[in-house]
């Protein structure tokens, strides 16, 4: 699975929006303090409003939060969020009815590794990534 650069900016946003916590953070500092350019940023924001993870105040003071604790948000969360299904193919390739024993071998292969990172993926809260980032725990090692 290829992890495009919308998902990598939407978990780069919000490691700094949980670690700011309970602060609303205007969409130009998260932009400017973790790199991405802010047009991307607002288009991949407004996918995870829409997406229950983050919600946002209009106004001088306002700016993007956490919708719920960083704790409650898992890697799988967001990527299912900006990236739709978690797949290492989409086996197109190999949905025909007259299908070959070997498609039907590498399609269970990918069915397995499908839900492998599925649950690797589910195992990492925010919170986790945060704490990390922040240099508040020690050092994580996540094989996905």
């Amino acid at each position: 699975m290829l992890i495009s650069l919308k998902t990598e900016y939407g978990i780069k946003a919000l490691v700094y929006l949980a670690i700011n916590q309970p602060n609303q953070l205007p969409l130009s500092k998260i932009a400017k303090e973790q790199g991405i350019p802010p047009k991307f940023l607002e288009r991949i924001l407004n996918d995870l409003r829409k997406g229950g993870l983050v919600e946002s105040t209009r106004g001088k003071s306002g700016g993007y939060y956490l919708s719920k604790s960083a704790e409650q948000i898992r890697l799988l969360d967001i990527v299912k969020c900006l990236e739709g299904a978690v797949a290492v193919s989409s086996g197109n390739r190999i949905k025909t009815a007259n299908r070959r024993q070997i498609d039907r071998v590498i399609g269970r292969i990918y069915q397995r590794l499908n839900s492998q990172i599925e649950r690797d993926l589910k195992q990492v809260s925010l919170a986790e990534l945060a704490r990390e980032a922040s240099g508040n725990e020690g050092s994580y090692n996540y094989y996905i």
